[in-house]
């Protein structure tokens, strides 16, 4: 049997966790609208972008931090985040965006370790893995 990598479990789990935010945030349609520009496309043409950026730690799968985004906004302005911004504390509020800026903080002075993020992607793609978007 060969064994999974952690970059492979990690990519699986963003894989599963990346569909969930688009899906679940689409009409019946299967159109989402960009959080930071406001333009609509259907969810599989769609990214999951962050507010505060990481790849790796707390962040990565922090529900208030991810939602739907083009790809002009997420890549090529990379997160568009001036408008972010303003979503974000118009949506949570200053309390949340303070709270992900110290997750992002914490990771930097007390990363996760290896299992912990094993762990969570498990949980992740336990969780979001299994469903079915059409």
């Amino acid at each position: 049997m060969k064994k999974i990598t952690l970059a492979k479990l990690k990519d699986k789990a963003w894989s599963a966790y990346s569909k969930h935010v688009r899906a679940s945030n689409a009409n019946l349609d299967g159109f989402v609208e960009c959080i930071t520009c406001g333009k609509a496309n259907h969810w599989k043409k769609m990214q999951a972008g962050h507010f505060i950026s990481g790849r790796s730690g707390r962040v990565l799968f922090a529900e208030k931090n991810v939602h739907p985004q083009c790809y002009a906004c997420n890549v090529i302005l990379s997160s568009n985040w001036d408008s972010y911004f303003k979503f974000m504390e118009e949506t949570y509020g200053m309390k949340t965006i303070r709270a992900l800026m110290k997750l992002k903080d914490l990771d930097k002075s007390s990363p996760l370790s290896s299992s912990d993020i094993w762990n969570k992607c498990e949980e992740i793609i336990k969780k979001y893995g299994s469903i079915k978007y059409d």
